[in-house]
Formats: structure tokens, C-alpha cells, sequence
């Protein structure tokens, strides 16, 4: 998640460049942000979801 993690530190939807990121990559970002946010428990399954996702696509 090399790219990615680059996103992951920032707060900012503006920091996001939607041109080098995946739609996945994208919503795995926010839905990263929303945990850091207090809304962890519920959204862990939905982000492993993402992630298995973001590695099959990957690999298409």
C-alpha cells in the first residue's frame, strides 16, 4: 500500500490525488480516516473487505 499510505496520514479529502489512486485505494483511504475517527469497531470488517478487494484487483 505504498501509494496509499501517503493518503492514509493526511486528514484532508483535497490531499487524495484521485489521478494515481485506485477507486478502492480511494474508499479504503476514507474508510482508514473514519477509524482513526472513533468508528473503528464497525468499519474493521469493511476495510479488510476493501483491502481483500484492493489486492485482487491489483492482481487482475
Amino acid at each position: 500500500m505504498g501509494v496509499t499510505s501517503n493518503y492514509l496520514l493526511s486528514g484532508r479529502d483535497e490531499d487524495i490525488n484521485v489521478d494515481t489512486l485506485s477507486v478502492s485505494e480511494i474508499k479504503l483511504v476514507r474508510l482508514y480516516r473514519q477509524m482513526q475517527f472513533g468508528q473503528k469497531e464497525c468499519l474493521m470488517r469493511t476495510a479488510t473487505l476493501f483491502t481483500t478487494a484492493l489486492e485482487e484487483e491489483r492482481n487482475i
